[in-house]
């Protein structure tokens, strides 16, 4: 049995998916077969009680992977062009006060940044291309070497890739100075990315864990955090694409919500296709469904003359946001005595890669 990577209580087992399914979808998907996984094995989902769904074993990612996988994807431009209009970089950029000092974790090609420019920011990625000027180390190096340095350290999109999202969140409080600001980001579970059955983008090596509210409440608990504002966020604009892959999938995955009994019998994450009727369309369904909106999305985007998606200036003619699939938590490290809230936030402690 697998213990909580939060909590370390016992965590109720939701599915097994071979190694070798794993490196056939990747493969399938976005011809790339991750050097990191095995080639026989198996992997296992497990739920905790706190609401955090999580792979064992958490096998993450390597540069060379990211490289592979963010070449596929076009990320960086992607995440600079949407950055504008980026739920959580909105949401987030509120809470950054003037000369504030900023450490951005797992920053890709640093675009928060460039909502914040009355702070000072420091972007970290140990993956980020080189000459990119981005510092190209992790968040417990990087508080080895600068130690509490920070008036805020944020986190998009980066907790659900780690093997150890609790290491990862004290080494970025190790950054942070008494009385500072930590916000984090995660994709949502249950939401339309995790209703899309075969999809490996939610899984290892790139997704190592699911994120619930519950689950974020329980780290800040945790750690001795006090929760300041715990969010849920639509969809970015730049990542519609998945959102409607998951509204459209002819199968989808069983839902269960944070907290619930077990799933019973339909569809579940990962499956590999059977001689059942039916079974390999289940299977097959995401790809379909991919190439489908993926002409669709991607010829509407070389239309140079299309409306934007949606505006900050103008919100009575933006379009109707989709249902929450980001998770926003923003944590304040204490001090003694209280400090004085900041930016009209009431007390103290959320991809979308």
């Amino acid at each position: 049995m697998a213990s909580c990577p939060i909590t370390g209580a016992p965590a109720a087992l939701v599915q097994v998916v071979g190694a070798k399914l794993l490196r056939a979808l990747w493969r399938h998907s976005f011809g790339l077969t991750p050097a990191v996984l095995p080639e026989r094995g198996e992997f296992t989902l497990w739920r905790s009680p706190c609401g955090l769904m999580f792979f064992a074993p958490p096998i993450e990612g390597d540069a060379a992977f990211y490289e592979a996988l963010y070449v596929k994807l076009d990320a960086p431009a992607v995440i600079r062009r949407g950055a504008p209009t980026r739920p959580e970089y909105l949401a987030a950029a509120r809470h950054v006060r003037a000369r504030d000092t900023v450490l951005d974790v797992g920053a890709g090609p640093g675009a928060f940044a460039e909502l914040v420019p009355q702070a000072q920011v420091t972007a970290l990625d140990p993956h980020a291309a080189a000459g990119g000027g981005i510092l190209r180390e992790t968040a417990a190096a990087h508080a080895a070497r600068l130690g509490e340095a920070y008036d805020v350290v944020t986190a998009f999109q980066v907790i659900e890739h780690v093997a150890d999202p609790l290491a990862l969140t004290r080494a970025m409080l190790a950054c942070l100075k008494p009385g500072g600001l930590l916000i984090l980001g995660a994709p949502l579970w249950p939401s339309p990315m995790t209703a899309i059955p075969n999809f490996c983008l939610n899984a290892p090596p790139h997704h190592l864990s699911w994120w619930s509210a519950s689950a974020m409440r329980e780290l800040a608990v945790r750690l001795g955090l006090e929760v300041r504002e715990l969010a849920l966020l639509p969809a970015s604009p730049g990542q519609m694409l998945i959102h409607w892959m998951g509204v459209l999938a002819p199968f989808k995955t069983a839902k269960t919500a944070p907290g619930s009994a077990p799933a019973g019998p339909g569809t579940r994450a990962f499956s590999p296709p059977t001689s059942r009727p039916g079974s390999s369309r289940r299977c097959a369904g995401f790809h379909q469904i991919r190439r489908l909106i993926s002409c669709c999305w991607w010829r509407e985007n070389q239309r140079v003359d299309r409306p934007p998606l949606s505006t900050v200036s103008s919100p009575a003619h933006a379009r109707p946001a989709p249902p929450h699939r980001r998770l926003r938590a923003v944590a304040h490290r204490a001090v003694s005595p209280p400090p004085v809230a900041r930016g009209g936030c009431a007390g103290a402690a959320s991809p979308g890669q």
